[in-house]
C-alpha cells in the first residue's frame, strides 16, 4: 500500500512541476507514491485541492514547494523503512550540491515564484477561462504580464552560466534543480495553455526552455492540454 498519495491535475502548472520533478528525481515509479489525477471532478464540489500530498492519518501537505522540498528532506535524511527504499532510488539532491550552489538556486527559485503567481493573476484578469468568476480587465492583465516577465529577466544571467548545447538525459541531467523544473514549467504552461510567451527577447531563458523541453521527463502527450480549455485560456482580453 502507498504510503503517500498525490492528488494533482496533470496539466496545471504546479502539479505539472511535481511531475516533472518526481521524474527528474527517479521517484515517479516508485510503489511508494500514488497519483490521482482529480481532472474528472474538476470545477465540481468533489475536487480536493491541487496539488496536495496525503500523508498518513489525514494529514496533507501542498503547495508544490513544501511537496518538493519534503521528498528533498526524506531523500536526504531517511527515518522510516519505506523512506529509505524512496531514497535508494533517488537522484542526489536537486537541491544544490553546495551551500553556494544551494543560495543561487534559492535565490533563482524565489524569482520563479514571484514571476508565476504575477502570470496567474495575470490570468485571472486577462483569460477568458477564469471569466466566470473572475471579470477580466486588459489594463491590470498586461501589467501584471509586464511584471511576470520583467522578473524572470532578472535570472538571465544565471542560466547564460548553466546553459548547456547537450541537454540531454544523461549529460546536464546530473545537475537539474528544482528551479530548472519550476522554470521550465511556468514557461511551458503560460506558452501552450493560454499563447504567452514569457521569454520572448529573453534568450538565455529561451535556449534553456527549448532544451529542457526535450528532456524525457517533459514529454507531453497529443492532446495533453484540453482543447476545450485552451479554446477558453487563449481568448486573452
Amino acid at each position: 500500500m502507498p504510503h503517500l498519495t498525490l492528488h494533482i491535475v496533470e496539466w496545471e502548472l504546479y502539479p505539472r512541476r511535481i511531475l516533472i520533478y518526481l521524474h527528474e528525481k527517479g521517484l515517479l515509479k516508485s510503489k511508494h507514491i500514488a497519483i490521482v489525477d482529480q481532472a474528472p471532478w474538476l470545477g465540481t464540489p468533489l475536487m480536493r485541492p491541487v496539488p496536495s500530498l496525503e500523508l498518513s492519518r489525514g494529514r496533507s501537505i501542498g503547495p508544490s514547494v513544501a511537496i518538493i522540498e519534503y521528498f528533498e528532506d526524506i531523500c536526504d535524511n531517511p527515518q522510516e523503512e519505506w523512506q529509505k527504499e524512496l531514497a535508494a532510488m533517488a537522484k542526489p539532491s536537486m537541491r544544490g550540491t553546495n551551500l553556494l550552489k544551494r543560495a543561487e538556486m534559492r535565490g533563482v527559485y524565489a524569482i520563479i515564484e514571484e514571476a508565476s503567481v504575477l502570470f496567474n493573476f495575470a490570468s485571472l484578469r486577462g483569460s477568458r477561462r477564469h471569466a466566470p468568476v473572475n471579470p477580466t480587465n486588459s489594463a491590470v492583465a498586461n501589467m501584471a504580464l509586464g511584471l511576470s516577465k520583467r522578473s524572470l529577466s532578472g535570472i538571465q544571467d544565471y542560466y547564460s552560466k548553466r546553459f548547456r548545447d547537450n541537454f540531454d538525459d544523461h549529460d546536464y541531467g546530473r545537475d537539474i534543480n528544482i528551479a530548472d523544473i519550476a522554470l521550465f514549467s511556468l514557461v511551458e504552461y503560460a506558452k501552450e495553455l493560454y499563447g504567452q510567451n514569457l521569454v520572448a527577447g529573453l534568450l538565455n531563458l529561451k535556449r534553456f526552455y527549448m532544451a529542457f523541453d526535450q528532456r524525457e521527463s517533459a514529454k507531453r502527450p497529443h492532446g495533453f492540454y484540453p482543447d476545450d480549455i485552451v479554446a477558453q485560456a487563449r481568448d486573452w482580453n
